[in-house]
Order: structure tokens, then C-alpha cells, then sequence
């Protein structure tokens, strides 16, 4: 999806989406966290980059880098809730190796390869990972 055909909304309506997927999640808006969030999430969501599947439960994000793979290019994924029983993986990480731990978690939530985890961009990163902490584990980020 090139700029010219992306869906783009005002501030507003951006938000109010944002706070629409909270009272879906059951995430307590009121703590200061959240405001976080949606600074996090304003731009993706009013530019179309980031929106939400009722149905499956699943936020769908457009990468600012796609992924690139020998003759591939990955620039849609999926965000998704994950369980105690996925997480396991994070297990074998030691304290002392977030990063790994990190990639871990996105590869877990994203569905994605670990090799492709790690050639997310930072600003990618942000994003999964404030849809992640504001509306799956509703905690602060530690940016």
C-alpha cells in the first residue's frame, strides 16, 4: 500500500479507535499508561496502518520497512493475544538477555520467524510492542 491509497482520518477519529479497542480489551484508560498508548498508536491507526479484526481477534499492522527475504517482502502482520502455554519459549531466556526474550515475545505475538523479528525497524518495534503492553498486557512501557 503506496501513501496515496492509505485511509487516512483525522486525530480525533484516530483516537476514539484506539479508545474503542480499549473498551473491547477491558483496559483501564484512566491509568496514565494509556495515553502511551495511544500517542504511540495515533499516527499508524490515522494513517491506516494499523486497525483491528473483531472477528479474529487480531490487530493488523502495515510495517513502515517491510520485511525483506531472498525474492520476498513481508509487510503486513498479524498481532495477536498469546497464552501462558506460547510463552513458554520466553522461559529459556536468563534475566540478563532481554533482547532475546524481546524477539521472542514479537515472534511469538506476530507469528513472524525469529530472523525476520530481528530485521524489524525500531519504529516497528514501537509500535508491535505498544499494541502489545496497552491492550494484551496492560502495563507500562519502559521507554
Amino acid at each position: 500500500m503506496n501513501e496515496e491509497t492509505m485511509v487516512t482520518m483525522t486525530t480525533e477519529q484516530a483516537e476514539a479507535k484506539i479508545r474503542e479497542w480499549a473498551d473491547y480489551f477491558e483496559v483501564d484508560t484512566e491509568r496514565g499508561f494509556f495515553d502511551d498508548v495511544v500517542d504511540e498508536l495515533r499516527m499508524p491507526v490515522k494513517k491506516g496502518r494499523l486497525d483491528f479484526d473483531y472477528d479474529g481477534e487480531c490487530f493488523r499492522y502495515r510495517l513502515i520497512k517491510p520485511i525483506e527475504h531472498e525474492n520476498s517482502s513481508k509487510e503486513l502482520i498479524d498481532i495477536k493475544e498469546g497464552s501462558l502455554s506460547q510463552n513458554k519459549v520466553i522461559e529459556r531466556f536468563k534475566d540478563n538477555e532481554s533482547v532475546g526474550q524481546a524477539v521472542a515475545l514479537l515472534a511469538r505475538r506476530t507469528g513472524l520467524h525469529i530472523a525476520e523479528v530481528e530485521r524489524l525497524s525500531d519504529r516497528d518495534v514501537s509500535r508491535i510492542n505498544a499494541v502489545i503492553l496497552g491492550f494484551f498486557v496492560q502495563t507500562k512501557s519502559s521507554r
